[in-house]
């Protein structure tokens, strides 16, 4: 036998285990059928693996020679020694041996009750055979039980035929699917199924199943064709650095534009109601910027005379191109603001006839203050002046007539 350093069983725990008798146990470990080791007290020691071992492969039977309890085969040999005085590890094999004995004897008599049972239930069989020939009813009940785990077998079928399907068509839907799409695949998937059974071939139910999934998924694919059509159309309808506003307005004009839409609209037809739809803020968005381009110029067109009088003149071309009608082109908003640049222009060269017409006057008059000091007390009333009255297409010598008559006035003289 080969020896173990592991845990092990004692026969009778080893017996009851396999479901045998200890005698059953010993016949296979003295035929080396199973392996084991003898102390030298005469008790056998049992790998746990061996044990485990026979519960998977199965308990071999008794072996042929062995098929009464007495006989023996013969023990390993041991050397001679000398025969200890009794212990109670004898004494405890010594009343192994008795109890092994008895469960012999026990199992002598099961043994035999089993047979005299066998005996009794192959009559019983047969009288309830000839009974069930006589009376057909009897088999009412078994014939329901049979019938209820039929139905239950079919039942749990096709609950596991559903379940794959539906395994299936949730695996089909988009990663960026709206959330409670899976519900609604799964109820279609689960009316489609309902009017189906698993004998149905496979290529047919995968065939009815996809319909449902695609049906369910038509209004989520619609809308994603709408929203990639509304990028594209987006994308070549919109000027290169369009702003952020002028984005969400086409964005929401596009969506509007599609909202009605039919699921089987083409591409092309979607992206004309975008451009469509898109096109007028598009246009009112460069004649925007249009305006702005003409202030802007004209505002580099303007003279110097202070940071207060250049922002007073560009509201001044503002307003003015504000008034212009929607769609006026470039050019005509430029003749029409022209004029204010014009009369800036002509204030400017006005505003330096100023001084020296000062330093003609105080040949004629006294004044208090010196000519630099009075030109900067009535200098904003002169340039006033100058704007209101100023065509902006006058000779030198009529705008210097206009300054001197506006410092007379300013003057009082």
């Amino acid at each position: 036998m080969k020896a173990s350093t592991g845990a092990y069983y004692r026969t009778g725990k080893a017996a009851k285990i396999l479901a045998v008798s200890p005698y059953h146990v010993r016949c296979l470990l003295e035929a080396g059928l199973l392996d084991g080791q003898m102390e030298q007290n005469g008790r056998w020691k049992i790998p746990i693996e061996e044990v485990r071992r026979l519960q998977s492969q199965g308990v071999p039977p008794i072996p042929e020679g062995r098929k009464e309890a007495g006989q023996a085969f013969p023990r390993p040999h041991h050397p001679a020694q000398a025969e200890p005085p009794a212990s109670p590890c004898v004494l405890a094999a010594q009343e192994d041996t008795a109890i092994a004995a008895q469960e012999v004897e026990q199992e002598r008599s099961e043994v035999e009750r089993l047979r005299l049972q066998t005996q009794r239930v192959k009559l019983q069989r047969e009288l309830r055979k000839e009974r069930e020939q006589d009376d057909a009813e009897q088999q009412a009940p078994v014939k329901a039980a049979r019938a209820a785990l039929a139905a239950a077998q079919e039942a749990r079928r096709r609950t596991d035929w559903e379940e794959q399907w539906l395994t299936y068509a949730l695996g089909e839907i988009p990663y960026d699917a709206p959330e409670g799409t899976d519900l609604d695949v799964s109820e279609a998937v689960s009316a489609t199924l309902e009017k189906r059974g698993p004998e149905q071939a496979s290529y047919l139910t995968q065939s009815l199943v996809d319909s449902a999934i695609a049906r369910t998924l038509a209004p989520h694919f619609h809308e994603k064709r709408k929203q990639d059509t509304i990028r594209l159309a987006l994308m070549s309808a919109l000027p290169l650095g369009a702003p952020d506003g002028l984005k969400l307005a086409a964005r929401q004009a596009a969506e509007k534009a599609l909202s009605d839409v039919r699921p089987q609209a083409e591409e092309s037809e979607m992206k004309r109601m975008v451009q469509a739809a898109v096109q007028p803020l598009v246009s009112q968005y460069e004649a925007e910027e249009a305006r702005e381009q003409v202030i802007q110029s004209l505002g580099w067109e303007l003279p110097w005379i202070s940071e207060e009088a250049t922002e007073e003149a560009k509201t001044r071309i503002r307003r003015l191109v504000a008034k212009q009608p929607q769609g006026t082109d470039v050019r005509r908003l430029r003749a029409a603001a022209q004029r204010i640049v014009d009369v800036e222009n002509r204030a400017a060269q006005g505003r330096r006839e100023i001084y020296p017409y000062l330093l003609r006057l105080e040949d004629r008059y006294e004044f208090e203050a010196s000519a630099a000091q009075i030109e900067r007390e009535i200098e904003p009333a002169v340039l006033e002046g100058l704007r209101a009255e100023l065509e902006g297409n006058e000779s030198q010598d009529e705008l210097c007539k206009l300054v001197h008559r506006l410092v007379r006035r300013a003057l009082g003289i």
